[in-house]
């Protein structure tokens, strides 16, 4: 019989041991790491867009006489009535939806499409100058997309409704393009497609390297063409990558700023990002911030689509035991002319922008491309009375200060956000299949979701005041780091977590069992190993960081001025010239960057696609 006494012996024996084990499982050291991540992202990343939710229903200081009655710091439903019943709901959020959403289907559409034709001929098929095309084919996008909106600008305009002077087609022919080809959803698909089909086609071309080909052979056997072979065989067995691609691709666009600033804005064509510009720059952030909630919702859908449609594993077996082979489809007479047709296509996506941009630059009067009209004075010229006064780019120290703030910008947030990815990558890899891995990684991930301005906007509002150990930051250099460092974080943490998961458990046991600390252990052999995953995390950051724009725009101080501000800048001034120039500048630093750190390294941006994204 049992009596009370022991009953309650046993119910603390077994307390204790419940307690030791929990003692046991929080004192591993990924879990004291992970609950340390967790707690920085939640308040460095989730507190953010709390914010922006808490912010559409709290009566604002700025709002209080037009809503009677009410006290700053109220709860309130004005903005989303505004917003979303009232008479301005269309100009306010139902046009600007249906324009993103118009926008951002176009250009995946479009994006894909490109990425899966250029995947498939350079890994399936005997198309030369592959070598050459894989070297190309990133650079669109490394290139910032809005100086491809200002080159655009200037070949397609016209002097009859499209921007006042002519554009090069214009000059060259004498034919005015109409205006829907230079502003609108037309230019602005094309742009951003271009910008982004490297998503694609790295992870497309990832996937198909590893598709055997004697599941084409055995379709032809059975009597297949070529094109119900890719429609019905290579195209489902790709789904996972294509998913992955559209979900990146689709979700980079639903915040992207710059391009539909230059193409829509000029005539009243607003998108969710452009709109919540305008609402933070006329002091309405509450109505902005709407807008910013609706693009996180329908990154979140699209994700959630995702999820259901591929499923929680995202993979299709296409790698065996068996060996596999890889025969590469004879385009047969096709085949050169095929291939000069992508090189084309390439060098117009990358070098042409930035030629047209350098040529914009020598102009001394905008619309006239005659040789007679080529000036060095925007880049060298110190002469006070031309242009307003301003003096050429190489001598402006106004210049020279926002470059170095942009290198220095660019090298801070590459190191602290692959620095934070690897020791992300570390916790959710060790921790694989637990809730606790899962939060960390989901939490690491929602900074992609929430729109570069609105996560700017909101740490501007957060920087004014004490942000938990920091000082309020408003106005200073380390709060465009940190928000820079945040809103990167996604892309370094996906390269960290694909390094980590290739170095063996057994190789830390082993520095561990020697006696090794967790600390040296992670110093002296975890960090080596995963060398090029801190690397790749660095470049792509580093890329992301020296061409932000929408991120940037409402957090700069004269003092704190980065490049692409001061294009944004001198574009709206109508100061093409000089506009155009940093753009150059910047796609130059961001070339030079990412081929000096890939070549200190070995990592590319290829690597840092396909491990962190």
């Amino acid at each position: 019989m049992k009596t009370p006494m022991l009953e309650a012996k046993r119910e603390t024996s077994n307390f204790q041991a419940r307690l030791n084990k929990f003692i046991d499982w929080i004192t591993t050291p990924w879990v004291l790491l992970s609950l340390f991540l967790v707690v920085i992202l939640a308040y460095f990343v989730l507190s953010p867009f709390l914010e922006i939710v808490k912010t559409t229903f709290t009566v604002q200081l700025s709002d209080v006489r037009r809503i009677p009655g009410s006290e700053a710091g109220e709860f309130t439903t004005f903005y989303w009535f505004r917003t979303l019943i009232s008479d301005m709901r269309t100009n306010l959020f139902f046009k600007p939806l249906m324009n993103t959403l118009t926008v951002t289907a176009g250009y995946t559409v479009l994006a894909l499409a490109i990425g899966i034709c250029l995947a498939y001929l350079v890994v399936r098929t005997n198309m030369p100058f592959k070598k050459f095309i894989e070297r190309v084919v990133i650079i669109p996008y490394i290139i910032p997309s809005w100086p491809m909106a200002l080159a655009w600008l200037t070949l397609t305009k016209s002097d009859t409704g499209g921007g006042g002077t002519p554009g090069i087609i214009q000059y060259l022919t004498g034919i005015a393009l109409p205006e829907w080809v230079t502003y609108g959803p037309f230019p602005i698909i094309i742009i951003l497609a271009i910008n982004y089909f490297a998503y694609t086609y790295l992870l497309f071309s990832a996937a198909l390297s590893t598709l055997d080909s004697q599941l084409e052979e055995s379709a032809i056997m059975h009597g297949a063409s070529r094109k119900t072979i890719f429609r019905k065989i290579i195209l489902p067995i790709m789904f996972p990558a294509l998913g992955s691609a559209f979900i990146l691709t689709f979700s980079k666009g639903l915040g992207t700023f710059g391009v539909p600033a230059f193409l829509g804005v000029p005539r009243r064509y607003y998108v969710l990002s452009t709109i919540l510009y305008s609402q933070m720059q006329n002091l309405r952030s509450a109505e902005g911030f709407i807008a910013a909630i609706a693009m996180v919702l329908l990154a979140l859908l699209l994700v959630y689509v995702n999820h259901k449609m591929i499923g929680v594993r995202k993979q299709f077996t296409t790698v065996s035991g068996k060996g596999g082979r890889a025969e590469l489809v004879d385009l047969g007479k096709w085949k050169y002319p095929i291939a000069i047709a992508v090189v084309v296509f390439l060098l117009a996506a990358s070098v042409l922008p930035a030629g047209i941009l350098f040529y914009n630059t020598l102009m001394e009067r905008v619309g006239d491309y005659s040789l007679s009209n080529l000036t060095a004075h925007y880049w060298i010229g110190t002469d006070p009375t031309v242009r307003e006064g301003h003096i050429g780019l190489l001598v402006n120290s106004r210049i020279w200060k926002a470059a170095w703030n942009t290198i220095l910008l660019g090298g801070l947030t590459g190191v602290l956000s692959a620095l934070l990815g690897i020791l992300l990558g570390y916790a959710i890899s060790r921790g694989r299949g637990t809730k606790l891995a899962l939060i960390l990684e989901q939490l690491s991930f929602l900074p992609f979701l929430i729109p570069g301005i609105a996560f700017g906007a909101i740490y501007l509002t957060m920087s004014a005041y004490r942000m938990g150990p920091l000082p309020p930051l408003y106005g200073t250099f380390a709060l465009l780091v940190l928000v820079s460092t945040m809103k990167r974080l996604p892309n370094a943490t996906r390269s960290g977590t694909a390094s980590m998961m290739q170095v063996s458990m057994e190789m830390e046991e082993a520095a561990m069992v020697h006696g090794a600390s967790w600390l040296t252990t992670f110093r002296k052999v975890m960090l080596p190993l995963t060398k090029n995953g801190f690397m790749a995390g660095f470049i792509l950051t580093f890329i992301g960081t020296m061409k932000s724009l929408s991120l940037i725009v409402l957090l700069y101080t004269p003092s704190t001025i980065i490049l692409p501000v001061i294009t944004f800048e001198y574009a709206n001034r109508e100061l093409r010239q000089l506009s155009d120039g940093i753009a150059v500048l910047i796609i130059v630093l961001v070339l030079v960057g990412n081929y000096v750190a890939s070549k200190l390294t070995g990592a590319k941006v290829s690597r840092a696609f396909g491990g962190g994204e």
